[in-house]
């Protein structure tokens, strides 16, 4: 005879979030709505009636697999199947004969308090007793992470036996003989152990067959259930007292390895068929089986982590995942913060529950309000309370039977702080870790508004010091304060509604939720809006690739200057629009055209939407306006509140719906109607949100120059002085396409009142031009670099206009291999990017290799994208920017065949770029460059990457080894790109016009294209002279300088990082504009 058990462990995290108790929609896990219904898809579902087929390959029979395994489900996930899945919830309870129990939400038990230790096992096993009508006799471990105070806990309990792995046990002793079994070695598998311990009781131990495991989990063997099979056998003993048992995670078997459930499905068919082997229960096995030989187990070991139980508390080394140069040092501190909210929270509790009974046998009984994973309205919960309190404590009144059940969910939540997953992932903002880290912010909510004594403040303090690997999210505490406090506040404003009368007074209830949290708030976290006096207006703000807000150069930039305002704490807000169809995607079909179709995303997955509404009239009748808020935490988590408006609204027709949906969409009366949403309709909202101290109002570009009117609204039209006192201009172009017109017809038919003869009288013309607007309603007006700020002067005949010259997010926009070497050799740059200038410190070699780290990067994702493979030692040249005709993408191949004779076999080109949809010669540019590409061949690698936006920027901007710009002077009002490129320590070879006259030291930090610019005004030009000047210097000076002096090449490397990216920073920008504009100054200074 031949006994196999196989077992599969079935998991998953509690995912409810903490206010509302539902799963949210997780993105990731599409097509399904969240991983756990997805799974339950690809898994769970499957495995109650897994297929065999026949060998014609038709289906031959279905079978229900949990009928013959081994099997335990994790409580929290079998409470989701409860409500979810009823009828896979019924067919577990039919197989329940092979269920064993498990700790209730999956923590470390070794790791765990003593109290802890109880609770999980308690909860576990009556979660058990509820769902199959039994005393559990077997427990599964998390991880099975073992200590012995552990066993003694499941001992006390009744529980007879537990799983663990091989290289868990340090001895055995058979017939009084001890054998030292050393990570599994001389170990027999096939017969169970019994674990002596300290208090005179005792568990049975069964190891599980590793290498089985392995091979179903790794090694194929869920490829061919005969295979599957077969290895079984030969890894099982004869005879009855023995018993195989191996053990996996169950999600194994159809969601990790596609159709696994069906090569177990076969297994277990042959296994049935074959004579020899007989498949029991564990619990039936031990039974008629008890061992008869004993173990000691190695303690404080798990089955995945191979120095024991470490990656749940250190940077033990392994991980998941993640970019070069990330670690896990996050995982102590935040153990640490989790802990000590523990301590403050079960003191607490303790203080809390004591004068009513046991606070600890309570909470361990409190297993009776959570078993249930059915739906229940308010008043079937509160009945349940009410129940569970006055069994135990009699006739107490309502309110004091909520005060303990929410004592009770305080504690159930600091528990789930320490769900075991969460410390898988690579950076402390991965999706489960977050989780944790919201129900500690629950836990800690509902603490302070039992006691009146601050928890979240001092638990934000230690979330601090788990320091993450991104920028986005620095620490623990920029995660809670960026993804996780919005939601609070926003259920915080859902029951604080609820909770008012018919008359609009505050109803009374047990708990405040709201003096104390938000008091602590206000302290901790800069929310309140009397604190912000400058609004920063923006068309478009790129955050990351992620949120397609943004068309280019103009929301790049806006999205950095917020980056740097929060880092440097600036007490700012932001305000945009929310565009669900995004920009557009590009794709270059087989004519290497251009063509465009719309981004998908959803806003809900990055930011949280406000309840606030106000309206606008337009076109005759109100439109009501929203908002969502996506909160920016800075490098000292400062945090940066940004909304994006939104029509797209329930109380909207579908043409108002539409009206915010698309980036520079529509024709001039829907960018009319979009910039009065954002001009009128953003100062709306931020009164109605409470922004009544804004001294500045920045219009980053025309776009927003409607607020004016707001402003004279709001002072009953009429001290334009008091209104310019209040606002300030950038101007980012020379072109013509980039300042909106509109007909004073135009504007009289969309808006109310008597609008048009107000802008006639303050601004004039026959129509209005938005930068004429913001130029005579502002208090200060500024070019974005010196030479820009010259030819605006002319062109606008204002010599009062004042340049800041741009910079570039320098955390967001250098590569990890240079982020690094900062790090090491520029200490203090992230949020003072001037100490760049040391880098002429660095040692050339660590220099280079970072330089070539990154362009391996680039190499790859330019295979990816395009499947043509670039060589690593041929110098590479980028151009990646709007595809605008002035920006002249195709100089370079005014004469081909001389570029050819230049650049064969030393020079390859990657290009990337959008045409705006209705730009017809921008998009022939792009045709052209694709053509070309095609006809050169491997002769001269040329490659086009499609679909710029942010994402594939981070790669060529840091990956190229010389960044090419040739706009027709002076039509660059700055250009952003190139400062990308030289934190980077990548040399610019370009135009000068724009930052790179303020940039370029000839042969030092780059290379000159085309002659000294003199003129100021849109005048044409000799442009041959630019393409003559670029062949030269790419002969003459580029390719010999990369290919035969590697000294000088680092050199200017290191200069282009010294001495550009020091200065073209936002950082500094953002001071300049304090200094300058804002009259402001912020933390720290």
């Amino acid at each position: 005879m031949i006994n196999i058990a196989i077992h599969g462990h079935f998991y998953q995290p509690p995912r409810e979030d903490p206010w509302t108790g539902t799963v949210l929609h997780d993105p990731t896990a599409a097509p399904a709505h969240d991983w756990n219904e997805r799974v339950c898809s690809e898994c769970y579902l499957p495995n109650s009636c897994a297929r065999i087929l026949g060998m014609d390959g038709r289906i031959k029979t279905e079978i229900n697999n949990y009928a013959r395994l081994s099997f335990n489900f994790g409580p929290t996930l079998h409470r989701w199947i409860e409500n979810h899945s009823p009828s896979l919830n019924k067919t577990l309870i039919e197989s329940q004969s092979r269920a064993i129990a498990q700790a209730y939400n999956h923590i470390i038990m070794p790791l765990a308090s003593e109290q802890d230790k109880l609770t999980q096992t308690v909860w576990g096993m009556e979660d058990f007793k509820y769902r199959f009508g039994r005393a559990p006799k077997g427990m599964w471990l998390p991880e099975t992470a073992v200590d012995i105070p552990t066993l003694e806990t499941l001992a006390a309990r009744g529980v007879e036996f537990t799983i663990l792995a091989p290289h868990q046990c340090r001895a055995v002793i058979i017939d009084s003989s001890p054998v030292l079994t050393s990570r599994g070695a001389n170990l027999d598998v096939t017969r169970p152990y019994r674990c002596e311990l300290p208090s005179g009781r005792s568990i049975t131990i069964i190891f599980y067959h590793a290498g089985l495991a392995q091979g179903i989990a790794f090694g194929g063997l869920l490829n061919n259930g005969d295979l599957f099979k077969d290895a079984a056998v030969r890894a099982a003993a004869e005879g009855e007292d023995r018993i195989l048992v191996t053990a996996t995670d169950g999600e194994s078997y159809g969601h990790h390895h596609k159709f696994g459930e069906m090569a177990l499905a076969r297994m277990f068919e042959q296994m049935e068929l074959d004579e020899r082997i007989n498949l029991p229960s564990i619990e039936e096995f031990l039974e008629k089986h008890p061992p008869t030989a004993s173990c000691l187990i190695e303690e404080n070991t798990s089955w995945s982590c191979a120095h024991g139980i470490e990656r749940w508390r250190s940077d033990c080394g392994c991980h998941t995942g993640g970019e070069t140069g990330w670690n896990q040092e996050w995982r102590g501190p935040l153990r640490e913060a989790f802990d000590n909210l523990a301590a403050a929270v079960d003191e607490l509790f303790e203080e809390k529950i004591s004068p009513y009974g046991d606070p600890w046998q309570l909470r361990n009984e409190a297993i009776e309000l959570y078993r249930c994973g059915l739906t229940l309205s308010e008043e079937e919960t509160a009945a349940r309370r009410l129940a569970f309190t006055t069994e135990r404590f009699g006739d107490i009144s309502e309110e004091i039977s909520d005060r303990i059940t929410d004592l009770i969910e305080m504690e159930r939540m600091r528990m789930f702080t320490y769900t075991s997953c969460a410390w898988f992932f690579n950076d402390v903002s991965g999706v489960e870790t977050k989780q944790i880290i919201s129900y500690a912010i629950r836990a800690a909510q509902i603490a302070e508004a039992a006691s009146g004594r601050a928890f979240i403040k001092p638990l934000l303090e230690d979330l601090k010091k788990a320091r993450g690997n991104t920028t986005e999210r620095p620490n623990a505490a920029a995660v809670a304060v960026r993804d996780i406090m919005p939601r609070m506040k926003e259920h915080l404003d859902m029951q604080t509604a609820s909770e008012k009368n018919t008359d609009g007074s505050e109803k009374m209830n047990g708990m405040n939720y709201g003096t104390n949290l938000a008091s602590s708030l206000l302290a901790t976290l800069e929310h309140d809006p009397a604190f912000r006096n400058t609004a920063y207006f923006s068309m478009e703000i790129a955050l990351m690739p992620e949120i397609p807000t943004y068309s280019g150069g103009l929301g790049v930039l806006a999205g950095d200057i917020l980056k740097s305002s929060a880092d440097l704490g600036v007490p700012m807000v932001a305000m945009t629009l929310l565009y669900k169809k995004g920009y557009f995607a590009q794709k270059i079909n087989k004519e290497g055209r251009q063509t465009e179709y719309p981004v998908e995303w959803n806003p809900r997955d990055f930011m949280t939407q406000l309840p606030n509404r106000v309206t606008i009239t337009m076109n005759g009748h109100p439109v009501t306006i929203g908002a969502w808020c996506y909160m920016l935490v800075g490098q000292t988590e400062h945090p940066l509140p940004i909304y994006f408006i939104d029509t797209d609204l329930p109380e909207n027709s579908p043409e108002d719906r539409q009206l915010t949906a698309e980036l520079y969409g529509g024709d001039n009366k829907y960018r009319l109607c979009q910039e009065l949403i954002l001009g009128i309709g953003g100062l709306r909202l931020l009164r109605d949100m409470g922004y009544r101290n804004i001294s500045t109002f920045h219009l980053n570009e025309g776009h927003a120059g409607f607020l004016t009117l707001e402003l004279l609204r709001e002072q009953g039209y009429g001290d334009i002085e008091k209104v310019k006192n209040q606002v300030i201009f950038t101007t980012h172009t020379p072109v013509a396409a980039g300042h909106d017109f509109f007909s004073y017809d135009l504007i009289d038919e969309v808006m109310d009142g008597d609008v048009a003869q107000i802008l006639r009288q303050h601004v004039g013309g026959n129509g209005l031009s938005m930068t004429d607007l913001a130029l005579k309603l502002s208090r200060y007006v500024n070019g974005v670099s010196h030479k820009h700020a010259l030819v605006s002067r002319a062109m606008f005949g204002d010599e009062s206009i004042d340049w800041i010259t741009n910079g570039v997010h320098s955390t967001t926009w250098t590569s990890p291999s240079f982020t690094k070497l900062y790090d090491t050799y520029i200490p203090g740059w992230r949020n003072d990017p001037s100490r760049l200038m040391q880098a002429l410190h660095i040692p050339d070699e660590e220099l280079w290799n970072a330089h070539q780290a990154a362009k391996m990067k680039l190499l790859a994702f330019v295979l990816e994208e395009t499947g043509q493979q670039l060589e690593p030692d041929v110098l590479t040249i980028g151009f990646a920017r709007r595809a605008a005709t002035y920006k002249r993408a195709d100089l370079v191949f005014s004469d081909i065949r001389r570029l050819v004779e230049i650049g064969k076999g030393k020079v390859q080109f990657i290009f990337s770029g959008k045409a705006h949809p209705h730009d017809e010669p921008g998009k022939d540019i792009l045709q052209k460059i694709n053509n070309i590409a095609r006809e050169l061949g491997t002769e001269l690698p040329v490659v086009f990457i499609e679909n710029y936006n942010m994402g594939p920027a981070k790669f060529i901007t840091s990956g190229v080894d010389v960044w090419l710009n040739t706009p027709i002077r002076p039509r660059e009002a700055s250009g952003t790109s190139g400062m990308k490129c030289v934190h980077n320590g990548i040399m610019n070879f370009s135009v000068l016009d724009g930052w790179w006259i303020e940039g370029c030291i000839e042969g030092k930090t780059g290379w000159a294209i085309g002659p000294e610019p003199t003129e100021n005004g849109m005048v044409e030009y000799n442009e041959a002279e630019d393409a003559v000047d670029l062949y030269n210097k790419l002969e003459e000076k580029i390719i010999p300088t990369y290919y035969t002096d590697r000294k000088r090449w680092i050199s200017m490397m290191k200069f282009a990082i010294a001495v550009n990216a020091s200065y073209f920073n936002t950082h500094r920008v953002v001071h300049e504009y304090c200094e300058k504009a804002y009259g402001t100054v912020f933390r720290g200074h």
